[in-house]
């Protein structure tokens, strides 16, 4: 399912992030607060969510919003885009707990759980594309352009 007004609220929201016009907890409250049945919200909000800082008055960093802009941009052209979300829940939305204890307590079985299930996530399409399935629909994204499209 598309939630396209969920897709377009976050997109907007990071952009503002990475353009450094808002905070950690501004963007968090400007998120799409709804129970949004689109798989690619909730992953796309997770993975922004590691840009947080807590210098620069919680502001996303200026040398990881340049390490970032290439990533968030291709999120952005999936947000933009009719695509359904295709790949599985990944391995760090079931187990969102700290590990070292666990590593700790099962000898290290834990991390290896995590890493298996981590290739097999990654085996499911082209993880240099995410959340583009392949490289096809990636590219045929990038040829079909939402914005500044008109006559000259």
């Amino acid at each position: 399912m598309i939630d396209r007004a969920a897709r377009t609220q976050l997109a907007s929201c990071l952009r503002q992030l990475l353009a450094r016009r808002v905070t950690n907890d501004e963007f968090e409250c400007a998120l799409p607060r709804c129970s949004s049945g689109d798989g690619v919200i909730a992953p796309i909000e997770s993975r922004a969510c590691t840009f947080y800082s807590d210098m620069h008055e919680h502001r996303i960093d200026r040398d990881l919003a340049r390490a970032a802009r290439a990533d968030v941009a291709r999120w952005i052209l999936f947000l933009q885009h009719d695509l359904e979300y295709r790949w599985p829940r990944g391995p760090w939305d079931r187990f969102p707990i700290y590990n070292w204890p666990l590593n700790l307590l099962t000898l290290g079985w834990w991390e290896r759980r995590k890493a298996r299930q981590l290739r097999e996530w990654q085996s499911h399409g082209d993880v240099d594309v995410w959340p583009f399935l392949t490289r096809s629909e990636f590219s045929a994204a990038c040829a079909q352009p939402r914005f500044l499209v008109g006559s000259s």
